[in-house]
């Protein structure tokens, strides 16, 4: 007769407390979810008029969006497609429903809570892996990711599903785990590109296991790759090698500098002071040594060669792909953001919470320091909820002025118009129209003959006041524009004016 596990053993109980997280997660979650969408940055309509395409048989990059080589910052031709693939049913069933489409996030986040305890618990230990569990979910950063339509909260679901099954012992299931990370792996590179840097850390791994010539190293880089392949082929996606350029010494120095400033973001001591990293990185650092600490029961290594060996045996498949995400970072020409390090989350609060167990373990007052310790982290992170930077006015996409402008724009203008916008993903979701944005540092005259070539019709003005102000040119402010007698006015309300453009070929 198998014998019941016990509820109060420490792998039970931790497992339950991460358990009792994710569900908090939800439940908190769920509620607060807003129906608004950020203006500012319209990447959630790109993806979410990729996922109408893909849910009613439209072809996949009819988005609406007119791609401006001058301005590739505001965004590409396409995205990959795995957060449309993950929004399309949602489209579906509810349709452009906002609370719905957020809802896929909230879940992959406390998916990821519990896939953290997972790949942790048996390396480190039930109670650090729940420690690191509970420091990624109540992490500021990760908390506010549950409220975007974003391709974080997929991607960061499957890379910790791909780390999961990369990490477990064979015994006799290699091939199965494999397959797995490799379905996975795939899965994270179609929700963002830099997923890629998760099947390069894998496959070392594997080499550095000696498992070079085997079936599961097969299907750890071969899935990836062909995914890829079928991609390319059924999805017209963005190509981004035309952004990439040689590396220099002084390149590589700014991009690290840059993201050290972006790091003290994720972990900020006040407003302005890069110092945070100088604390989180070592105790990561440290964690990591820790782990590779070698067994003190077991012998030496002859030489030097083969402890480089054993040491890289001993390396886990998460400390290989955050060496490796990090670097992939650095070395790629895109504006660096403190959105791309949350990925490292998970890993990073693990090793923070296993040092700081490592080192309190030693000390002769150890439970009040952890006391003390947990106070601290709860402050912390009270703290940076707080002070979290909310939604800007006016930044809302969905305010009743937005609605009454595109509703005008949509009943009022004909099918294939092009329209002027600053943030014209928003507006081809919302209207159904082409929508393109000019390039802010080019002359006036330089500027009238980029819209003539990119055959606009409508311009959209924004109020002074309005947070996408400062993307219009001076002849494009709200009042300036009346000197141009190609342009009349056929819409206002308090936030926006809609101009006709007569253009020449008209």
């Amino acid at each position: 007769m198998t014998k019941p596990i016990a509820l109060r053993s420490p792998g039970v109980a931790a497992a339950l407390a991460v358990l009792f997280l994710a569900l908090a997660y939800l439940l908190v979650g769920y509620p607060t979810l807003s129906p608004g969408l950020h203006l500012s940055g319209d990447d959630w309509a790109q993806y979410v008029n990729h996922a109408c395409n893909l849910a009613f048989g439209r072809p996949y990059t009819d988005t609406g969006y007119v791609f401006n080589p001058a301005q590739p910052q505001v965004g590409p031709p396409s995205y990959s497609p795995g957060l449309p693939l993950l929004l399309a049913p949602i489209v579906r069933v509810f349709g452009v429903n906002i609370i719905a489409l957020k809802s896929a996030g909230l879940l992959c986040m406390a998916g990821a809570i519990c896939l953290t305890f997972l790949l942790f618990r048996d390396a480190l230990g039930a109670w650090v892996a729940a420690a690191g569990a509970a420091l990624f979910a109540l992490h500021d950063g990760s908390w506010n990711l549950h409220d975007y339509i974003a391709s974080e909260p997929s991607y960061i679901l499957w890379s910790l599903a791909a780390l999961y099954f990369a990490s477990r012992p064979l015994r006799g299931r290699g091939l199965s785990a494999g397959i797995a990370c490799g379905l996975f792996a795939y899965a994270a590179f179609s929700a963002r590109p830099i997923g890629a840097a998760l099947t390069i850390a894998t496959i070392f791994y594997e080499i550095a296991q000696r498992r070079l010539f085997s079936w599961r190293f097969v299907c750890i880089a071969g899935i990836p790759a062909a995914g890829v392949v079928l991609q390319k082929h059924f999805f017209a996606v963005a190509d981004y090698s035309g952004e990439l350029h040689v590396l220099t010494l002084n390149v590589l120095a700014s991009n690290f500098i840059a993201y050290w400033k972006q790091a003290a973001g994720v972990f900020p001591v006040g407003r302005h002071w890069p110092f945070s990293p100088f604390v989180v990185a070592p105790l990561t650092l440290l964690g990591i040594g820790y782990r590779l600490q070698r067994d003190p029961g077991r012998a030496a290594a002859a030489s030097i060669m083969t402890r480089a060996r054993d040491l890289l045996q001993r390396v886990p498949v998460d400390v290989w792909y955050l060496g490796v995400y990090c670097a992939t970072l650095v070395a790629l020409p895109f504006v660096q953001d403190a959105r791309y390090l949350l990925p490292t989350l998970p890993i990073v609060c693990t090793y923070i919470a296993y040092a700081l167990t490592r080192l309190l373990a030693t000390s002769r007052y150890a439970r009040p320091a952890a006391i003390a310790v947990c106070i601290l982290c709860v402050c912390y992170y009270g703290g940076l909820h707080w002070l979290h930077d909310r939604q800007l006015p006016g930044d809302d996409a969905l305010c009743a002025d937005c609605r009454a402008m595109y509703s005008f724009l949509q009943n009022n203008t004909a099918a294939g118009t092009t329209i002027a916008f600053a943030k014209p993903r928003a507006l081809a979701l919302f209207t159904g129209r082409r929508s393109w944005r000019w390039t802010p540092d080019r002359d006036q005259e330089s500027n009238w003959n980029e819209m003539m070539q990119a055959h606009i019709d409508y311009i959209v003005l924004v109020a002074p006041a309005h947070p996408l102000a400062p993307m219009y040119p001076f002849y494009l402010s709200w009042d300036a524009w009346r000197s141009n007698p190609r342009l009349s006015l056929m819409y206002e309300n308090r936030t926006f004016k809609v101009l006709r453009l007569q253009r020449h070929d008209a």
